[in-house]
């Protein structure tokens, strides 16, 4: 079993997508998952994140992907 020391240099913000996080929030247990294995960079990330699994739509946030026009 991997601890959260193992994935300290897996940092990348599961909202936004913001790599090397230094203030990390975990937030895997809303998945049923170890608390370290989906993190956030702030609380305004939180707050996004947990509003798009309250509305169904967590699954197709892609802020990376640019819309098509």
């Amino acid at each position: 079993k991997k601890t959260n020391k193992e994935f300290d240099d897996m940092s990348i913000c599961s909202y936004c997508y913001e790599s090397d996080i230094v203030d990390k929030i975990e937030v895997g247990h809303w998945w049923n998952n170890e608390p370290f294995l989906a993190v956030v960079c702030s609380m305004s990330c939180k707050k996004k994140l947990w509003k798009l699994i309250q509305d169904g739509t967590w699954m197709n946030h892609a802020p990376f992907i640019k819309k098509r026009k």
